[in-house]
């Protein structure tokens, strides 16, 4: 193997990122994913830290808009997904075989996971649908981290819907709601059935909003 993308820093996607990099592979990454790597990390709602990556895991070649390489005489496109599920995430498309690869920005089975403390928030994934259908074609396919293979409709239900729940959790924040208050009115609900559980994404979805409609709370 030698080249490697990074989706965003979590370990699950960069994992093989030491064994790789050792071996000479080129590893690919959005800046600030790099730079996450190079420090401590630790996130409010968990006891445990992520510490610096070593320096061969780190990533070998970082953007910041969009970017594309040739292997093996096939052209691999590559763009940033702009404070998504973290501030590093970035799609992989493969025009000949009409796959893009898009890490955990969304699921394609459940809620995704708002990762606010490494700069993921609910208008982000907004946004990151929104250049997906852009680089996307109806068919398509769309292989995320988890869940099973979508297509181009696919991102636009869930665009529709992120889009809905962003625009009621941001009239709950400025009506002076907490996170109690979100949980009780039940945003997501025309959604649950369909997508499961929404404790957890709605928590973190709110909060996600705090420091760029609250910057002074």
């Amino acid at each position: 193997m030698r080249t490697l993308f990074n989706t965003h820093w979590h370990p699950e996607q960069t994992g093989s990122n030491l064994s790789l990099g050792r071996s000479g592979a080129t590893i690919i990454a959005h800046e600030n994913t790099r730079l996450w790597m190079t420090t401590d990390i630790t996130r409010p709602w968990e006891n445990r830290t992520f510490p610096p990556a070593p320096k061969e895991a780190l990533p070998t070649k970082t953007f910041y808009d969009k970017d594309a390489l040739t292997v093996d005489g096939e052209r691999i496109e590559y763009g940033y997904l702009l404070q998504a599920h973290t501030d590093g995430d970035l799609y992989v498309l493969f025009p000949e075989a009409n796959v893009v690869c898009i890490g955990d920005v969304i699921s394609g089975n459940g809620w995704p996971f708002v990762d606010w403390w490494t700069g993921g928030w609910i208008n982000g994934i907004v946004s990151g649908l929104e250049t997906l259908l852009k680089v996307a074609t109806p068919d398509t396919r769309v292989i995320a981290g988890q869940g099973p293979v979508m297509m181009r409709a696919d991102l636009e239900v869930q665009l529709k819907m992120f889009s809905a729940i962003s625009q009621r959790l941001r009239a709950l924040l400025f009506g002076g709601k907490n996170i109690d208050d979100v949980l009780a009115a039940e945003p997501s609900k025309e959604f649950n059935d369909r997508m499961g559980d929404p404790r957890q994404f709605l928590r973190l979805a709110f909060q996600s909003m705090w420091g760029h409609f609250t910057p002074d709370a």
